[in-house]
C-alpha cells in the first residue's frame, strides 16, 4: 500500500499552481509536483553539508505555511534561516535552495521579487544555494540578471560568485601517487541531439 504525507503533498501542489498559475494543463502541473518533490531530498542534503563543515552555528527550516493568504501575493517564504560563523561574528542570511542539472537557472519575476520583498522586511540577506549534479554553489540573489521577463542566473556567474567556501568552508582532496579517481557513470535521459554533419551526431545526457 502507498503512503504519503497529505500536508507535504498539498504543499507541492500548492506551490506548484503558485508557480505554474491556476491555468496551467494538470500535466505541467503534475510534473512540476515531481520536480519540486525532488528538490527536498536537496534541501536536506545542503543542511547536512552546512552542518559538517562546521561554520554554521544555526540552520532553521522556515515554516512554508504563510498567513494570512493574501500575504502570499507579497512575500516568498525562503526555504532556511542560516547563521554562518564569521570573522566578525555570527552572520544570519536566508537561503533558496535549487537542484538543477541545468546550465542556468531561470526564475520569474514575481517569484524573485517576492523572495526579495521578504528579505527586505526580515532585513536579511537571501541567497541562492544551487545544487548541480554534486557540486554545490552559494551566491547572492542580486547576481540573477534580468532577460526579458525572467531573470536568468548562469553556471558561469554562480561559480566565479561562489560564496560556499568563504561562508561555510571548504575541503578538497590531495591526491598521492598511486591513488587514482575512478568516475562511474551511466546515462539516464537523452536531453537533445543534432546532427553535426552527415555523418556524425552530437547527443547531450
Amino acid at each position: 500500500m502507498t503512503t504519503f504525507n497529505l500536508d507535504s503533498s498539498a504543499r507541492l501542489i500548492h506551490e506548484a499552481i503558485q508557480q505554474m498559475g491556476w491555468s496551467a494543463d494538470p500535466a505541467s502541473i503534475a510534473n512540476r509536483v515531481k520536480r519540486l518533490d525532488l528538490g527536498l531530498p536537496a534541501e536536506d542534503e545542503f543542511i547536512f553539508i552546512l552542518s559538517w563543515l562546521g561554520k554554521c552555528s544555526l540552520v532553521h527550516k522556515l515554516d512554508q505555511g504563510q498567513f494570512p493568504p493574501k500575504s502570499q501575493e507579497i512575500y516568498q517564504v525562503p526555504d532556511l534561516l542560516v547563521t554562518f560563523d564569521t570573522a566578525v561574528g555570527p552572520k544570519p542570511v536566508l537561503v533558496e535552495v535549487k537542484a538543477s542539472a541545468k546550465k542556468k537557472l531561470v526564475w520569474k519575476a514575481n517569484y524573485i521579487q517576492k523572495l526579495r520583498k521578504y528579505s527586505s522586511l526580515t532585513g536579511f540577506p537571501l541567497l541562492v544555494a544551487w545544487k548541480f549534479y554534486g557540486l554545490w554553489l552559494l551566491v547572492d540573489v542580486n547576481c540573477f540578471v534580468k532577460a526579458k521577463t525572467n531573470f536568468h542566473l548562469s553556471l558561469e556567474t554562480a561559480a566565479k560568485q561562489n560564496l560556499m567556501s568563504f561562508l561555510a568552508g571548504d575541503f578538497v582532496y590531495v591526491m598521492k601517487p598511486n591513488v587514482g579517481l575512478h568516475f562511474v557513470m551511466s546515462k539516464k535521459r537523452l536531453v537533445s541531439e543534432k546532427n553535426t554533419d552527415e555523418k556524425s551526431r552530437e547527443e547531450q545526457w
